[in-house]
């Protein structure tokens, strides 16, 4: 609940199975209400990340649910806030809170000596020079050197904020497991997007499942996209989400398989007489 990237992320995951619900089942004041409320928490998390994986998620399901319409009003929609949230930047007096949190998450992305950019910099260098020493296997779970000398204050600091965190889940992969852990966790990420689209293409239309299955893809793809610049992954939460979402596709193809052995049975009855 204190850090932002993780709230927002877990945010945008509900958000996408909100948005398969309200996209292929019946529309609602309520539904859309609660659309509004998560993309209000995400917008005030101040998380680019979740911006960008949200914003490749949104095209996504529109396309798969055929709602490209959809999409112009929405980038229409969003110019407009993006423009009222400037407006509100430049009127609001410069020790309000609001406008400093603004300018500083601003300012840090295009700061590369002592803004997250230059720390993720860093981190790709130490990352690809460990990774050259142990290409197969890795050097090891959190074992990089991240520590390192800051000239603004004279000591040594972690630059990534934690011990070992090289802030991405692709370059962390490569440093401490290698090759074979890099392929391992993609091909986690592939089963679980490549699954869910699957299932969507064959449960029928008008289907909740298949709303929902929409919108677990749109989540696996927020969690695969942010992860190479956050660290959802050091947390409980998208193993929990895929437990659920895994769940959800065994019982999906349980029903699918029983379905498809009882319709041959039903087809071969003979016909009943009908009444002269």
């Amino acid at each position: 609940s204190v850090e932002p990237n993780l709230f927002a992320i877990g945010t945008a995951t509900v958000l996408c199975l909100n948005l398969g619900l309200y996209l292929l089942g019946k529309r609602s004041i309520g539904q859309l209400s609660v659309i509004i409320i998560l993309s209000l928490a995400i917008l005030f998390a101040y998380t680019r990340s979740v911006y960008g994986a949200l914003l490749i998620a949104l095209v996504v399901l529109m396309i798969l649910a055929k709602k490209t319409r959809v999409l112009k009003t929405a980038f229409l929609y969003s110019v407009i806030v993006v423009l009222i949230l400037m407006s509100l930047g430049i009127l609001l007096p410069r020790d309000n809170p609001v406008r400093r949190a603004l300018a500083e998450r601003a300012a840090t992305l295009v700061d590369f000596k002592g803004g997250t950019g230059g720390g993720r910099i860093e981190g790709y260098r130490i990352a690809l020079q460990g990774f050259r020493n142990y290409p197969i296997f890795g050097n090891g779970t959190l074992s990089a050197e991240t520590k390192i000398f800051n000239p603004y204050t004279g000591m040594y600091q972690e630059r990534m904020g934690s011990h070992g965190w090289l802030t991405g889940s692709w370059i962390q992969s490569l440093h401490d497991t290698g090759i074979i852990g890099f392929a391992i966790l993609f091909a986690l990420f592939g089963f679980l997007i490549r699954s869910n689209y699957h299932l969507f293409k064959q449960l029928p239309e008008g289907d909740s499942n298949k709303c929902l299955a929409l919108g677990f893809l749109g989540g696996n793809i927020i969690i695969l996209v942010t992860s190479q610049l956050s660290s959802p992954l050091w947390t409980a939460f998208p193993y929990i989400y895929w437990g659920i979402n895994m769940g959800f596709i065994s019982a999906c193809k349980k029903k699918i398989s029983l379905d498809a052995a009882e319709k041959p049975a039903l087809d071969s009855k003979p016909p009943q007489p009908t009444a002269p």
